[in-house]
């Protein structure tokens, strides 16, 4: 570690910095007097096959009903690619009996929100309503799952929004990077198809084929729901049966068939295209999810993407010199395969083969270099945490957690984080040497193209094929008014008398500090929001942007604690905290605008006053030293021409 001057420490005495903050503290209550975890979850099906969960969650007045339909690019074909993901937009544009006006304007009048999106796997449909309105959302879910008309008037114009949206993705810069790395990591399966489709497609798909596919695909039957808010069991469950039990089952097509043979040596795949960074990307084989070594293999994504103690992190990004600039891992859990997938950045093309050997030889020294039981115990509380957190947020829980449910059925997410926590170091140890002592991986390189070449671009058929193909088709025709006789709830007045359980407390300190505190004893989180008010005014003139560049160096140490005590310490108390924005998320610009600066921090309530204390020495005692600006200045040098590569 370099040294760090007296000087380059300097920044305002406590009180000036204290003085233009807000913290508003969100406190859980005690965890004594809950009911058991088991009492708050039912799980049944409705006579025509739908399967049921409901997760009781007090600590807002406010429900979610998450629909899955297990019915995604996955099950499409070659003429037909992108039609689940141009369905679900159609299926906003009115039923038999209602219009898309009266379907938004509906949700929206009662303070609702509705929203969709699809996946490989799957298609998710998600309705958030206070408690008092949620069968009227529901119902709303079900005459758009199983009435909708297609009116064909708005057909032209959804065709061209999913036109656009194919365009403005083809412009994204990890477009040609995300395409490659699924055509040939996931070459031999279903899963190499795009979601969103391509326009060939897109333009020239009949209204009758989407018709079809939908009235094949979308069956009570085909469908998992998950009920997660303030409502009591029975009620909840005549609800649903009342809404969703007058629909009748269908017979649902085969599955797709293919014969998956698992990676087996070392292939790598090269191409050039309009980027701006060189991207890496592997893709291990893993452990299925019914392979009990499929729960280490979770542990170990935590590990390598423990920023301060990753291997990978630490070999490829450490030191004045780091050789990438971004370092992640995921498992993509599927179905019929699994796999760990690594992606790195750099900007140092002639680097590329030795970071290919480093991964290889970090993965097979997993075995001899695990995560400590120290970090072990943080990861499984982490995780607890998470769980939390997000079941706390209702819309984020079905967009984060419950599309594992949707994979790999009830029996199995209803028992991972027991299973998590089972885990031992000797778990991990068997597991990587199982899968990772010589490990079969595919991987791609795209690096920026040189030459007049354009570069690599994903292409499905051409718009003559797919003309073609649906000229010489024969599709059925059905009768879309058979939902006429659908009765919406009515949906009254909200109760003047509802029980609210939090509490608040403003209070301005003696050296400027403004806190706002919200108390909840139905909730277990324990959170701090940290607003840092007139971020752009307050930037010294020619320093636009050093509020991001200070955000980004909060976790990379203090005075008292090196950067990986701290991320030991806040992984012991399962800590989330957010500090910049993050590039792929359309939906947290908090962190960019230009009022106020934006840090968030959470735990559960039994480490509140252990969180207090961490975040406090971050925000008041960063080191902010030489060696780790450098490398966060690389970093958003990367993002920034990344940025400069998209003209969305």
């Amino acid at each position: 570690m370099s040294e760090v001057t007296t000087e380059s420490r300097r920044r305002p005495r406590g009180g000036s910095f204290l003085a233009i903050l807000i913290f508003a503290v969100l406190l859980g209550g005690c965890a004594t007097d809950r009911p058991s975890e088991s009492a708050k979850i039912k799980k049944f099906n409705l006579e025509n096959g739908m399967e049921v969960i409901l997760k009781a969650n007090h600590a807002s007045p406010m429900i979610t009903s998450m629909i899955f339909v297990k019915a995604g690019s996955k099950h499409e074909q070659r003429f037909n690619n992108g039609a689940t993901h141009f369905l679900e937009h159609l299926l906003f544009d009115g039923t038999a009996t209602r219009t898309q006006e009266e379907i938004d304007k509906g949700i929206e009048r009662l303070g609702g929100y509705i929203n969709a999106f699809t996946r490989k796997e799957f298609t998710a449909f998600l309705v958030l309503m206070p408690k008092e309105f949620i069968e009227y959302g529901m119902a709303t879910q079900a005459d758009m799952l199983f009435n909708s008309a297609f009116p064909e008037e708005r057909f032209p114009k959804e065709r061209g929004i999913v036109i656009e949206e194919i365009k403005m993705g083809n412009d994204a810069e990890s477009a040609p990077v995300e395409s490659f790395f699924e055509e040939k990591a996931y070459g031999s399966t279903p899963y190499s198809q795009p979601i969103i489709g391509y326009e060939s497609i897109i333009a020239n798909i009949p209204r009758e084929a989407i018709i079809d596919y939908y009235k094949h695909f979308y069956a009570p039957n085909n469908m998992t729901m998950l009920i997660i808010g303030d409502f009591e069991m029975d009620d909840m469950t005549d609800k649903v049966k009342k809404v969703f039990g007058q629909f009748a089952s269908v017979e649902l097509p085969p599955p797709p068939e293919y014969s998956y043979v698992p990676l087996k040596g070392k292939r790598v795949f090269r191409t050039g295209a309009s980027t701006k960074s060189i991207y890496i990307s592997l893709s291990v084989e893993a452990p299925h999810f019914s392979d009990s070594n499929y729960y280490a293999f979770a542990l170990i994504e935590d590990y390598l993407n423990d920023s301060e103690h990753s291997p990978l992190a630490v070999s490829l990004k450490s030191g004045a010199k780091p050789l990438a600039t971004d370092v992640s891992a995921y498992i993509d859990t599927k179905e019929e395969l699994t796999r760990l997938n690594i992606d790195i950045v750099t900007e140092k093309s002639s680097k590329v083969d030795t970071i290919l050997v480093i991964c290889d030889n970090i993965l097979k020294g997993l075995a001899e270099n695990p995560p400590s039981a120290e970090l072990l115990n943080g990861y499984k509380i982490s995780r607890r945490c998470d769980e939390i957190f997000l079941a706390e947020k209702l819309h984020y829980y079905g967009f984060v957690v419950a599309p594992l449910l949707a994979i790999t059925g009830w029996d199995f997410f209803s028992s991972y984080q027991e299973n998590i926590d089972s885990v031992t170091l000797d778990d991990i140890a068997t597991a990587c040497r199982s899968y990772l002592s010589d490990p079969g991986y595919i991987a791609t390189v795209v690096a920026p193209q040189t030459g007049t070449k354009g570069g690599y671009k994903s292409s499905g058929p051409t718009e003559a094929e797919v003309s073609a193909y649906y000229k010489k088709t024969e599709i059925p025709r059905y009768d879309l008014t058979i939902g006429k006789d659908f009765k919406m709830p009515p949906t009254g007045s909200p109760k003047t008398t509802e029980t609210r359980h939090a509490t608040y407390l403003k209070e301005t300190f003696e050296n400027g500090l403004t806190v706002i505190v919200k108390s909840n004893p139905d909730s277990r989180v324990f959170a701090l929001n940290v607003l840092g008010q007139n971020r752009s005014a307050t930037e010294p003139p020619g320093k636009d942007g050093i509020t991001d560049f200070v955000n980004r160096l909060i976790k990379k140490g203090t005075t008292t604690r090196s950067a990986n005590q701290l991320a030991a310490e806040l992984s012991q108390i399962g800590a989330k905290t957010s500090l910049y924005d993050i590039p792929w998320l359309p939906h947290d610009d908090r962190y960019t605008t230009r009022q106020f600066s934006f840090m968030k921090f959470e735990t559960i309530d039994e480490f509140t006053e252990k969180g207090i204390e961490l975040f406090a020495d971050m925000i008041i005692n960063p080191a902010f030293d030489s060696v780790d600006i450098e490398q966060v200045r690389q970093q958003m040098f990367g993002l920034a021409g990344r940025r400069s590569g998209s003209t969305y």
